[in-house]
């Protein structure tokens, strides 16, 4: 789990794994009622293609700027952050990715509000599924299964990893966390 402040907002990020979700209009409608009661704004997301906390954050903190400085795409908070964690403007390549499904095993949790209270509000998350297990590493160390599957997706080419490449002894994820943080910036580019 991760704390910090990004333009004026207080957030919590942390990662569950879970029996696979189901019905994900049940689950959202549930956090979307948890949310309201705790007065926060909660966005769940299928974590199997987030590559670090780093990108998450990095989105986080673009589609926080995109809402301040008008310019967002989407209404809603959730879909921003999934339009630059896709790297894209089309809102079904972002839910089609990052969206909840039935067979999501994997939740990165984002919790924002004016409020000090996103501490609160997800200990009230643990209560409403105290089946899904808090696996903060899910987001840090990814096998070299899920970096093809993230290199796939994205299409990052061998080319673009070794224009990325500083030093020459960068692992993989490093250079896949490189050229997508650098393709979130195009996003506002191309808006």
């Amino acid at each position: 789990m991760l704390s910090f402040r990004i333009r004026g907002r207080y957030i919590t990020i942390t990662g569950f794994k879970c029996p696979p979700i189901g019905d994900p209009e049940a689950f959202l409608s549930k956090v979307n009622e948890l949310a309201e009661r705790m007065k926060v704004t909660m966005v769940a997301l299928d974590a199997s293609l987030l590559l670090s906390w780093r990108v998450l954050i990095k989105a986080i903190e673009a589609a926080l700027r995109a809402f301040d400085e008008k310019s967002n795409i989407s209404r809603k908070i959730a879909i921003e952050v999934m339009l630059y964690l896709s790297c894209s403007r089309q809102i079904n390549q972002a839910l089609s990715a990052f969206g909840i499904k039935r067979e999501t095993q994997e939740i990165a949790l984002i919790l924002l509000s004016h409020e000090p209270n996103t501490h609160r509000a997800l200990k009230e998350f643990r209560k409403l599924f105290p089946h899904f297990r808090a696996f903060d590493e899910l987001l840090i160390k990814r096998n070299s299964h899920h970096l093809r599957r993230i290199r796939d997706f994205y299409g990052i080419s061998g080319a673009e990893l070794s224009a990325s490449r500083i030093k020459g002894d960068e692992e993989l994820a490093v250079l896949i966390e490189k050229s997508l943080i650098s393709r979130m910036a195009m996003v506002d580019a191309y808006k």
